[in-house]
């Protein structure tokens, strides 16, 4: 059963994190989709992915409507990122997951600003709405200085 995973950036910014999670899901050999809200945040995702590491470390990615966006372990897009048959999906800038979409997947993580209040209420409806639907959740803050897992539902 998937889960879905909750960032609450308080201290850290999204282009300091994602390159971290993308990097420690290739390690574990996961293929992974990265969602945003917005068309404009593709190509700056794409470039932050092209800088975040040193060339030894790189990143490999693709665009997701690209015609060979099946071939890459990495692809970014708005709307269906699924062309890579991902087993990880990264949600940012107020883009959506849906439980149906979360089973098929072995995690999802979805990236928050804990500045905007806007991004908070969506973050606590999507809460809500994946524990309602049974989903495995873990909700993640950096508050403390170092990241730490919060809650967790269903309770152990």
């Amino acid at each position: 059963m998937s889960e879905l995973w909750f960032y609450h950036l308080t201290r850290s910014r999204m282009e300091q994190v994602l390159p971290l999670l993308v990097e420690r899901a290739l390690t574990q050999d996961w293929r992974v989709a990265i969602r945003v809200g917005e068309a404009a945040m593709v190509s700056r995702v794409d470039d932050l992915l092209w800088q975040a590491a040193p060339p030894e470390r790189f990143l490999p990615h693709g665009l997701a409507d690209a015609a060979n966006a099946s071939l890459h372990p990495v692809v970014i897009g708005q709307g269906d990122v699924a062309t890579n048959q991902p087993d990880y999906l990264i949600a940012l800038g107020g883009a959506a997951v849906s439980p149906e979409e979360c089973a098929a997947l072995q995690r999802a993580v979805l990236l928050f600003d804990g500045q905007d209040q806007a991004a908070l209420s969506a973050a606590r409806a999507q809460w809500r709405s994946f524990a309602a639907a049974g989903v495995g959740l873990q909700y993640w803050s950096q508050e403390s200085g170092a990241w730490q897992m919060v809650r967790k539902h269903p309770q152990p």
